[in-house]
C-alpha cells in the first residue's frame, strides 16, 4: 500500500513522542552511523584545550562520560539555574580564556524540537574569536 506524503506527515504529527521518548519510531526509521562519532572527536580536541565553554547543550552526558577535561571547563545549562547571563554575554565574558571551542543549543528552539536557532548561533560566532558550534 503506498500512502500519500500528506498522510504520513499526519501520522507523524500525531505520533506520541514526549521529551526525549522517540520509540514510536522503532520500525519506522532507520539510520546509518557515521564513520567518525562527536564524542570521540570532541575528546580528542578537548583533551589537548586549555580551556572549554559549553553552553546549553544538555545535561552535561556528553561531557560526563569523557576520559579528559580541561583544567578550566564550564558547562551552563539554562533549565537548571537561571544565571540572568544571556548565552552571548556569558561567552565574551570567557573568550579571552580563551576555550577551543563553544557548544550553543538554543533550548527555546532546540529543546522544543523548532529547529536550531542559526540565526543565534551566528550571532554568537561573530561576537566571539573561537569558533562556535552547535
Amino acid at each position: 500500500m503506498t500512502r500519500s506524503l500528506d498522510d504520513l506527515l499526519a501520522e507523524a504529527q500525531s505520533a506520541p513522542i514526549r521529551g526525549w521518548d522517540f520509540s514510536w519510531l522503532d520500525g519506522r526509521a532507520s539510520e546509518e552511523r557515521p564513520s567518525w562519532g562527536y564524542s570521540r572527536l570532541l575528546g580528542r580536541r578537548l583533551a589537548q584545550a586549555a580551556a572549554a565553554l559549553d553552553v546549553q547543550t544538555g545535561g552535561g552526558e556528553l561531557l560526563a562520560g569523557l576520559d579528559r577535561l580541561p583544567p578550566l571547563m564550564v558547562a551552563t545549562e539554562g533549565w537548571l539555574h537561571l544565571s540572568g547571563r544571556s548565552a552571548l554575554d556569558l561567552a565574551r565574558a570567557c573568550a579571552d580564556w580563551p576555550p577551543a571551542a563553544i557548544v550553543y543549543t538554543d533550548i527555546n528552539r532546540d529543546g522544543m524540537l523548532a529547529g536550531p536557532n542559526l540565526e543565534a548561533t551566528a550571532e554568537l560566532a561573530a561576537a566571539v574569536p573561537v569558533p562556535v558550534t552547535r
